[in-house]
């Protein structure tokens, strides 16, 4: 479409880390506990279920 883009994004990493490739391991996420898991989970299942829905509100 030749509209140029903004050149690639890097980031500043120290002389050790430069030989790094891989990117560490993910986690699941972290709650400090299960009780406020449970409050979180809900939130976000509630909040998908009504505005990303069939029928956003």
């Amino acid at each position: 479409d030749g509209v140029p883009v903004s050149p690639e994004i890097g980031f500043a990493l120290d002389e050790e880390d430069k030989d790094v490739k891989t990117v560490p391991s993910s986690k699941p996420g972290f709650y400090v506990n299960d009780n406020l898991r449970g409050l979180i989970e809900s939130f976000v299942i509630e909040y998908f279920t009504q505005y990303d829905g069939p029928d956003p509100e």
